[in-house]
């Protein structure tokens, strides 16, 4: 009788596995494809870009309120690597005294991010020559 009992458990393992020990196979294989293709990707894409700040004013957008002038613009770190506090200044000149500016402060830009800001001056920036541009950020 043992050799019929040997042989019935022989004959069942070998109907197949269960539905559940498939399923957890092919979520484990998933998962270190998975991890394989993420390493293989950081390490042929190279070092980090340096951060490339761009400001760039929307001149289309300029509004006055109470005597002041608001000029929208939209700042984009052009990079890769994260930047904090980053200065962006407007100087406007209008040919009549000493050039207006106006200064913001990005908290927080991460690499390929788009943020929007507004410059204030006192005079409307189409009417004069202006320059937007990024002074300083710090790596954090």
């Amino acid at each position: 009788m043992s050799d019929e009992r040997r042989f019935e458990q022989q004959s069942q393992e070998s109907e197949g596995r269960p539905a559940a020990e498939w399923i957890t196979l092919g979520i484990s294989i998933a998962f270190v494809a998975a991890m394989v293709a993420l390493v293989t990707w950081f390490y042929f894409r190279g070092a980090e870009e340096v951060p490339a700040i761009v400001a760039e004013a929307q001149l289309a957008e300029v509004s006055e309120r109470n005597g002041s002038w608001y000029l929208p613009i939209e700042i984009l770190n052009d990079g890769d690597a994260t930047v904090a506090d980053a200065i962006i200044r407007g100087e406007l000149v209008t040919g009549s005294g000493e050039p207006q500016t106006a200064e913001v402060t990005i908290d927080f830009l991460a690499g390929g991010e788009r943020e929007q800001a507004t410059l204030v001056f006192d005079s409307d920036p189409r009417e004069g020559d202006l320059t937007v541009a990024p002074v300083s950020y710090e790596n954090p």
